[in-house]
């Protein structure tokens, strides 16, 4: 369900900040919308501390804006050609807007790498309703790998898909 897959975005969000060493990271949410949360920072404090507060409905609008996602990411990576740069993206790979493949042309471009990992599965699972709206209807996500196969092939990167039974150690 919607919990157990952001259950296991933020234990993959720990694990690999407990492995990093000093890189700038930021972390952008994004569902319906999408917006910067934390900015590049080595201060990783802020984004630990911010993990358990980010639930379902914690953005209002519905859906998956990757446009969005991946344009926000872009402005928050620096012109710098010789640092490394990686997107991380923790996703079922649906996506309910047009003119991501764009960005992803603009990230490769640049030398983005995207680091894909994939929740959920095929059969999908419900979304929770977001706090008083009993009156919307009820949304199954269903898990779309070929979103996140496509960012990663044309950036170079890795995808791998993140079950409830994969190790994430």
């Amino acid at each position: 369900d919607g919990g157990t897959r952001l259950d296991r975005a933020r234990d993959l969000l720990r694990g690999l900040l407990d492995r990093l060493q000093g890189e700038r990271v930021g972390l952008i949410v994004f569902a319906g919308t999408a917006y910067v949360q934390v900015p590049l920072s080595s201060d990783y404090q802020i984004i630990r501390e911010f993990l358990p507060l980010l639930e379902p409905g914690y953005i209002p609008r519905g859906g998956s804006d990757y446009a969005g996602m991946l344009k926000a990411a872009q402005e928050g990576f620096s012109q710098d050609q010789e640092t490394d740069r990686y997107l991380v993206v923790l996703s079922d790979g649906e996506s309910t807007t047009e003119g991501w493949r764009e960005q992803v042309v603009d990230l490769a471009r640049r030398q983005v790498r995207v680091l894909a990992f994939g929740l959920g599965s095929e059969k999908g699972g419900l979304v929770p309703l977001h706090g008083d709206a009993e009156d919307e209807p009820a949304v199954i996500s269903k898990f779309q790998p070929s979103t996140l196969r496509a960012l990663v092939a044309s950036t170079e990167g890795v995808y791998e898909h993140v079950s409830p039974a994969t190790d994430l150690g």
